[in-house]
């Protein structure tokens, strides 16, 4: 059977059967000569199609991931919710491969060695370090919004590389975050987690006042270039140029009614920014994530326009 391509998600450098393919998940190749007898066809099919066997080739977009907080040794043992998951959803058997990360940057390949009802013993073959040098570090100091919306926020959040929120108490503050709920937004940052490939949980800080936050910015307890969010249409909006490069960065966002004129004194005294954005106005969970999203991204147009700057001289 002839394969004219394969599709370019996949593969840098498509070509007829019996060229090789480069493969952009595992850095190797796919050679239809030496490998394509090696994939299982249906039995109710005579053919398999190259996308398929391609897929069957490498499954780096497929690799279950787990869980796991201790990863220093060479056999570790998942259990709880995450043993369910793997038992019960990805239905995985000894042998099976899978990524174990324990949530502090470490990332393991393992194989399945041995399952019981509740839990999945794994053997780890490699292990990596997540740097985290040159990262910019971005806090979210939020007000918890209502119902599900406040899930949907941390979920996000993890995803686009947020290093940690806090739960904020103000004047207008209607939802309370119990520490019970706490513990359940846990569990979403951790199936964020696997879900985006990120190899460090966002941390969850329980909450605060605004006035302890502010206390903790001045002290230097809690480092970062301080910014606040507000609805006022004159302002500014968030530039790469505005943003001082600084490793920590500091994100304040207020309840759906806004900040009292004292608070927001208080933040302007304690050497906060005001920000804005002109077109709308947003709700808090979708604040914290347009200008979340902004402050990390203004240090990566950063570094690109530092890289261009370096190639032309």
């Amino acid at each position: 059977m002839a394969i004219s391509r394969v599709v370019d998600r996949n593969v840098r450098n498509a070509g007829p059967e019996g060229t090789a393919f480069d493969c952009r998940h595992c850095s190797g190749a796919w050679d239809c000569r030496s490998q394509w007898s090696a994939f299982k066809r249906p039995p109710e099919k005579k053919v398999i199609s190259g996308v398929a066997a391609y897929d069957s080739h490498c499954s780096f977009h497929m690799m279950p991931r787990a869980y796991c907080e201790l990863l220093l040794t060479d056999d570790v043992v998942v259990d709880d919710t995450e043993a369910h998951h793997l038992l019960h959803v990805l239905r995985l058997k000894p042998g099976d491969p899978l990524q174990l990360f324990d949530g502090c940057g470490m990332e393991a390949d393992a194989v399945v060695t041995r399952i019981t009802r509740r839990e999945v013993f794994c053997s780890v073959t490699t292990r990596r370090q997540t740097s985290q040098i040159d990262r910019v570090r971005v806090t979210v100091i939020a007000a918890p919004p209502k119902a599900d919306r406040l899930k949907w926020m941390v979920e996000k959040l993890t995803e686009i590389g947020v290093a940690r929120l806090i739960l904020l108490q103000t004047d207008r503050t209607e939802v309370i975050a119990r520490e019970s709920r706490r513990e359940k937004l846990r569990s979403c940052v951790i199936a964020a987690c696997k879900q985006c490939r990120r190899n460090e949980l966002m941390e969850l800080s329980p909450l605060q006042t605004l006035t302890s936050v502010l206390n903790d910015v001045e002290a230097t307890r809690l480092p970062g270039e301080l910014w606040i969010a507000h609805p006022a249409t004159s302002l500014p909006t968030l530039s790469s140029d505005a943003v001082m490069p600084k490793s920590s960065r500091l994100l304040l966002i207020g309840p759906e009614g806004g900040f009292t004129d004292a608070e927001l004194e208080a933040a302007l005294n304690a050497g906060a920014r005001l920000i804005s954005w002109p077109q709308s106005i947003l709700r808090v969970e979708t604040a914290a994530i347009v200008f979340a999203t902004q402050l990390l991204s203004s240090e990566y147009s950063r570094s690109i326009n530092s890289a261009l700057n370096r190639s032309n001289d």
